[in-house]
């Protein structure tokens, strides 16, 4: 099954709710009409076989049907290629052989293309890779790529679909690379020694990284076995040493695999992907963090906290944020890309948090003069703020209103207070109380009441039954939902 744009956003966001959502904080969130959501929610329906998959309910909204999502997204069937994918293709297969010129018959033939067709490809293509530096040139019915090993490699690199990639299951799955599992097992087993030596593991999205490199580093050396490099003089005044033996080590292996020799200079970019990454090991008191890093984590932390009350004296935060600076300023330094398979689900679930991580990102390159912080960075940023939001999130400060404000109503508070943890219980009154109520408590997020109100009041109201059934229990749950949706 294809989920595309708009009908893809749905989806995810169906799928991080626990029960129904109205059309309505559907339609806000996706920034369209309740009228829209339920064309895409037809659309999406009639195209399945064996019934739907989003459920809907008259009064309540839609609800995803989370078994038959899994069942569906799991075990689609690879589909044909749209032209958008065979461009990529084509450009893959360019760049790997580049500056090796390609049989534009042999291309025609592979594709299925016709002439036609194949030049207006080979101008997509070619103002795409214009922005890495890279030229694509015809000649004597032949195609080449034309530019710098690095550029070419960072082309290929940013050629790949990372939409979903967020493991190795994936990156066999979804990369517009033929993977072969052979290479895949060593450069596997690479990663495990290296990890090994490091006494931790690497986390994502940097193990992917290094395979990645690794892999093209395999495919540009079969396909050229020899080739020019920029070999300018490298500053090696604070290079580990220990990550420069095991980068020795790993392209010392890869010669034996591939039986070819490789540049001396690959032990150096390998290097630097490896103190470009994380590494899960320690504590944080036995990691120390240069006077930069220190300070871009400090402002992050104070430019966010402007926007957000944040706890901002957790030492969790500051140490969690710095961890990921500390390689992000050698990436943005060696012009690494990371790239982020779960950017679209982080910018849908938290979309105003990625827009000021964005902005605060602006400002910090501006203040110590970084380059540009890119969409994937900012939303790994982004969940470091997410996890503060989520773990020192405010309780919805609920009033309780009874007929008696005794008896019954102490039953109702511990009901809702034993099931109901994201609720603080602010007091339990008597429905005779009610006539000053905004006054009296001006800063209530949620009333809840066994008896109807005679004015409405301007927070957050639901009428449940004194004995708090089980439908009460559902309702109020849903009550729950809507207010931090709203927030």
């Amino acid at each position: 099954m294809s989920l595309k744009g708009k009908s893809e956003e749905l989806i995810y966001l169906l799928l991080i709710q626990r029960d129904f959502i109205t059309s309505d904080i559907l339609a806000k969130k996706l920034k369209t009409s309740a009228k829209t959501i339920y064309r895409w929610v037809k659309s999406i329906n009639d195209n399945l076989p064996d019934g739907p998959l989003i459920i809907s309910e008259k009064g309540r909204g839609y609800k995803l049907d989370y078994d038959r999502y899994l069942l569906l997204y799991e075990n689609k069937p690879p589909a044909d290629y749209s032209p958008q994918q065979r461009r990529n293709k084509l450009k893959q297969l360019l760049l790997l052989q580049a500056p090796k010129p390609v049989s534009v018959f042999d291309v025609m033939e592979e594709f299925f293309l016709g002439e036609s067709v194949l030049i207006a490809d080979e101008k997509i293509i070619a103002q795409d890779i214009k922005k890495f530096d890279l030229k694509l040139l015809r000649k004597k019915r032949t195609l080449a790529v034309e530019g710098k090993e690095e550029n070419i490699r960072r082309a290929i690199l940013a050629g790949i679909q990372h939409d979903q990639i967020v493991d190795f299951v994936d990156l066999k799955e979804h990369s517009s690379l033929d993977i072969d599992e052979k290479d895949a097992a060593f450069i596997l087993y690479q990663l495990e020694i290296i990890e090994r030596h490091l006494s931790g593991k690497i986390p994502y999205p940097y193990n992917i990284n290094i395979f990645l490199h690794l892999y093209i580093l395999m495919e540009r050396i079969r396909a050229r076995q020899t080739y020019a490099y920029d070999t300018e003089k490298r500053d090696f005044r604070e290079i580990s040493h220990a990550l420069l033996d095991i980068s020795q080590e790993v392209i010392k292996h890869l010669e034996n695999y591939l039986q070819l020799p490789i540049p001396r200079i690959e032990v150096y970019y390998l290097y630097q992907y490896l103190s470009a990454s994380r590494l899960e090991k320690v504590s944080s008191e036995s990691i120390s963090f240069s006077e930069e890093v220190v300070n871009i984590t400090r402002t992050y932390l104070k430019l966010m906290n402007q926007k957000w009350d944040f706890d901002i004296s957790n030492q969790d935060i500051f140490f969690d944020l710095a961890n990921h600076i500390k390689p992000m300023l050698k990436r943005l330094e060696q012009k690494i890309m990371v790239q982020n398979g779960l950017l679209s689900q982080i910018k849908l679930v938290y979309p105003d948090l990625f827009d000021r991580v964005c902005q605060t990102s602006e400002e910090i390159s501006q203040i110590y003069h970084l380059a540009p912080i890119s969409a994937d960075e900012n939303g790994f940023i982004t969940l470091y703020f997410a996890k503060l939001l989520e773990t020192s999130s405010r309780k919805l400060r609920t009033l309780i209103v009874c007929t008696t404000g005794i008896g019954i109503s102490e039953l109702l508070r511990a009901k809702i207070a034993n099931n109901f943890s994201e609720l603080e219980i602010v007091d339990v009154i008597a429905s005779r109380e009610v006539e000053h109520l905004e006054e009296t408590y001006p800063a209530i997020d949620l009333l809840i009441s066994t008896i109807p109100l005679k004015q409405s009041p301007s927070y957050h109201f639901l009428l449940v039954n004194g004995m708090f059934t089980a439908e009460d229990q559902e309702r109020l749950r849903q009550k729950i939902g809507e207010i931090k949706n709203e927030q």
